[in-house]
């Protein structure tokens, strides 16, 4: 392994030559890993933490690797949770003929019976797309939800991932600016 530089090629006897060698030292060249590239058959052997074939490497391995509830270590689709959180957006929405204030997402709710606050969120999510997509006003709250397109139902779905969202409450002495992203 010095020698090779933390490579090392082992290449297989043929079974005919097994008899033969084992009588003497071999007259052929010794070779290191740098000198020849491995040839077919040749098991390739790594101190790095790397898979010879494909190329992948890994992180040198540490007990926080092996640990649910170290962030090193956790699953990168739960969280280390073990569990998935996800939903059926057909289950979620029962009833596509009816638009988001009429309350097609069931968990949502009636548009009329929201609070203020969470009117005004929506409402922002939906005049801040409207405005960058350069849809009609009310689009996004007031089309069906299955006459919306697919994008425009992930909006609601999935959020606008990294897309900034500015709300704008008017609810005292002066407006208030509240922003960020919009996620699911």
């Amino acid at each position: 392994m010095k020698v090779g530089k933390g490579t090392l090629i082992v290449e297989p006897q043929a079974p005919e030559s097994t008899a033969r060698d084992a009588a003497g030292p071999s007259n052929r060249r010794r070779a290191t890993a740098s000198t020849r590239p491995p040839a077919a058959g040749d098991i390739i052997c790594s101190v790095d933490y790397a898979c010879t074939h494909c190329g992948v490497s890994f992180e040198t391995p540490t007990p926080q690797l092996f640990s649910f509830n170290s962030p090193q270590g956790m699953c990168l689709d739960c969280d280390g949770l073990g569990e998935q959180y996800t939903f059926d957006p057909e289950l979620l929405i029962p009833r596509s003929e009816l638009s988001f204030k009429q309350g097609c997402i069931e968990l949502v709710g009636v548009w009329r019976e929201l609070g203020r606050w969470r009117r005004h969120i929506y409402q922002g999510v939906a005049d801040t797309i409207e405005r960058l997509r350069q849809l009609p006003a009310g689009t996004l709250l007031e089309t069906p939800w299955r006459e919306l397109p697919a994008e425009l139902r992930d909006v609601w779905l999935w959020g606008t991932g990294a897309q900034h969202i500015t709300y704008t409450w008017r609810g005292g002495a002066s407006p208030l600016k509240y922003g960020g992203s919009s996620r699911a």
